[in-house]
């Protein structure tokens, strides 16, 4: 579903480390025990219909966000970290709450994976492995967007928070 809001080529510029594989395994493996714990260990006691109904509530907020992020940046959004040819910085829609919308789309889609299949160990791996990954992102998104953007970056980037509004 997320290929259809993006235009443009895909050039694979997005930054790889030993810790970006780390913590995607993590993050399977985080999907992997949240499911095995919600149907056949049960080791999370609030394993429950309203756990999960929530957990598909913060996933789906998570992706509606992470669309809406995509949408408003049309053009200009990308899986590369790259500034597209005559992009301009964007304090619309969600991005007047959060200079990295998407991520924070992200970052509740896996909190709600984690509650969906309602377990504790799996959103102890889901939520570190997920913010382990952004991190890494947003520090080079944020070098390229100050870079290009310049003073309107860094007067933006004092108004907003990078992910969790009032938090980070």
């Amino acid at each position: 579903m997320e290929w259809r809001g993006i235009a443009g080529s895909f050039e694979n510029r997005v930054p790889r480390s030993g810790r970006g594989v780390l913590a995607r395994a993590a993050w399977l493996l985080g999907l992997a025990v949240s499911v095995v714990d919600a149907f056949r260990a049960h080791l999370t006691p609030w394993q429950g219909t309203g756990v999960r109904a929530l957990g598909v509530a913060v996933g789906l907020s998570g992706v509606l966000l992470r669309l809406w992020a995509m949408r408003t940046l049309a053009g200009a959004f990308s899986y590369d970290l790259k500034i597209t040819e005559g992009q301009e910085l964007s304090e619309a829609g969600p991005y007047r709450l959060v200079r990295h919308p998407s991520y924070t789309g992200m970052l509740l889609w896996s909190a709600g994976l984690g509650l969906w299949n309602p377990s504790l160990p799996g959103l102890l791996l889901l939520l570190p492995a997920t913010l382990a990954q952004l991190a890494q992102r947003i520090d080079v998104e944020e070098r390229i967007l100050a870079e290009h953007f310049g003073a309107r970056w860094e007067g933006y980037a004092r108004r907003t928070s990078m992910v969790i509004p009032g938090i980070w």
